[in-house]
This record gives structure tokens, sequence and C-alpha cells, in this order.
């Protein structure tokens, strides 16, 4: 009898996407577990989303979740992007780890709801470690495509150009 009072708690946690980790263990893998880490929402001016833009060489959206994590000594390591879009029918959400040089320092999913055999392997996502904002960052170019993951390479190569793009825009002084 207590086995099938375990299904239902199970099921609970499959559903709701265990195995992925949750934004600060994310950032803990990619800056560090002693990083100071602080949430903001940041509002992009119109100038800041169209330079974004003409960097991600796509739209970009008018509100990002950012992270930003420094040291104890508070000097910059970097800072996380939150992405959550479509795959195909259904949402992923995705932190994308960005180091102070510019440079993709981890890509961690944290929910999948496509099915799971749409979700591209880690050694996948590792591959991003260390990527720029350039015209390498595209499937099938610096990016190997994904057999039978697609949709799914393209939404997490689009949300590495944002995130890249709204750093860097979000970060750049003004423009008079």
């Amino acid at each position: 009898m207590k086995s099938l009072t375990l299904i239902p708690g199970l099921l609970a946690a499959f559903l709701a996407g265990a195995g992925h980790p949750t934004r600060e263990e994310a950032l803990a893998t990619s800056f560090g577990k002693q990083a100071v880490l602080t949430r903001t929402t940041h509002w992009l001016t119109a100038a800041q989303r169209k330079r974004a833009a003409e960097l991600a060489g796509a739209e970009v959206r008018a509100v990002a979740e950012l992270w930003t994590a420094r040291d104890p000594a508070g000097a910059l390591l970097g800072m996380g992007f939150v992405d959550a879009r479509t795959v195909r029918t259904h949402g992923q959400t995705v932190l994308f780890a960005i180091g102070a040089d510019e440079k993709l320092r981890g890509v961690s999913v944290l929910a999948f709801d496509e099915p799971r055999d749409y979700l591209p392997k880690e050694a996948w996502y590792s591959s991003f470690t260390g990527k720029v904002l350039n015209d390498e960052l595209q499937l099938k170019r610096g990016v190997h495509a994904v057999t039978g993951a697609t949709l799914t390479a393209r939404a997490t190569v689009a949300g590495a150009r944002e995130a890249l793009a709204v750093v860097k825009a979000v970060q750049e002084p003004p423009q008079p």
C-alpha cells in the first residue's frame, strides 16, 4: 500500500520538471557557490532594445530577467539571462550564464515541457561554453545541429544570441 502513495508524489515531481536545476543551482555551477547573486528585471529602453536586436539579428523582448553574479569582494563575475520561449507547442526555460568577458559560461535547462525525445544531450548544451556573439553562433556553423531536436536547437541558439545581445546592450553606456 505504501508504494501506491508514492506514485502521486513521483508523478507530480516528474510533471514539475524534476531533474532540472533551479536558477540558483545553475548560476552556482557557472559562477561558483561563493558568488553573490542579485536578480533584477530590466525594462529595456528603446535604444537598448534596438541595439540588442541589431546584435542578436532578431527582435528581442522588452523585459529581461537578469542575475548579476559577483565574487565576495564585489568584482563582477558575469550575468545570467533567463530565457523562456516556445519550442514547438510547449515551453522551455533556459538560463544562459555569461562571463564578464562576454563569453557563455554555461547553458542550463531549467524547465522543458516538450516530450523528452526533443531534449538534446547535456554534451550539446556544454558545447556552448566559451562561445561569443558572432556569426558562428548559429546552427550548422559554430553550433552542431541535433537530429530529432531541431526546433529545440533553434530555440536554444536564438535564446543564446538574445541573452548575449541583451546583456551587452544593458551594460553599454547610454547613447546620446
